[in-house]
């Protein structure tokens, strides 16, 4: 090989070699950085969000799970509630007798009696309008803390489908990230091995061109993919 020739060679080889270092600077820099950056970001604020709803939820499900979805004042308004129309009705039957008792001028055979019946019968309506309204309570309160329970239980079993979606965005990036740090190395090796040929065999150096080249057309594949990522 004439000392012209060897000179322009070495140029372009390392015009070769600095063109293919740039195009994959550029690419991992400019796309696929930048996308593996904005992957992993949308990843971690997905897994943010998540846990974020998750202990909400769990601690509601937890409420329930605990209290069936009542407090103690929810149960006592509950229980006033069913006895106090009972109250209503005997405290104005109360009235009654005692309005008449005074509109006969006092006079009214029994009138104890009939008091006292009625205070037993309000006793008894009270009695079991408890016992009633307490097996009502019971139902409720299962009922609460079985959904309590399905619904924490749950909690585990969801898909958390942006957290999966963002994370294999991310490992793709990653993915094209070492796609072109090998690309990176292999360019490396390949000038290398252009200088070896071109110092030892000539006839070895279009193949090591060629394999040089190869690294352009991989580069591009990489960098049309990034693109529509």
């Amino acid at each position: 090989m004439a000392k012209g020739d060897d000179a322009r060679t070495r140029n372009l080889i390392k015009y070769e070699g600095d063109t293919a270092g740039n195009l994959i600077n550029n690419t991992r820099e400019g796309v696929l950085t930048p996308q593996y950056t904005q992957a992993r970001n949308s990843w971690v604020d997905a897994i943010g969000e998540q846990n974020q709803e998750r202990s909400g939820l769990k601690s509601g499900y937890q409420n329930f799970a605990d209290t069936g979805g009542y407090s103690k004042d929810d149960l006592a308004n509950i229980r006033e509630r069913s006895i106090s129309p009972l109250r209503s009705v005997y405290a104005n039957a109360n009235r009654e007798v005692d309005r008449s008792r005074a509109l006969s001028g006092g006079y009214s055979p029994g009138f104890g009696v009939l008091k006292a019946r009625m205070a037993r019968e309000q006793g008894q309506a009270i009695s079991d309008a408890n016992t009633n309204v307490n097996a009502d309570i019971a139902q409720m309160f299962n009922q609460g803390k079985k959904f309590g329970l399905s619904g924490g239980s749950s909690l585990y079993s969801a898909s958390p489908g942006l957290v999966n979606t963002y994370g294999n965005q991310m490992l793709t990036a990653s993915g094209q990230l070492q796609d072109q740090d090998k690309l990176s190395l292999a360019r490396s090796l390949g000038l290398i091995d252009a200088q070896n040929s071109l110092n030892q065999a000539p006839g070895k150096f279009q193949s090591t061109m060629g394999n040089i080249g190869s690294v352009f057309d991989t580069v591009g594949k990489i960098g049309t993919a990034a693109g529509s990522f």
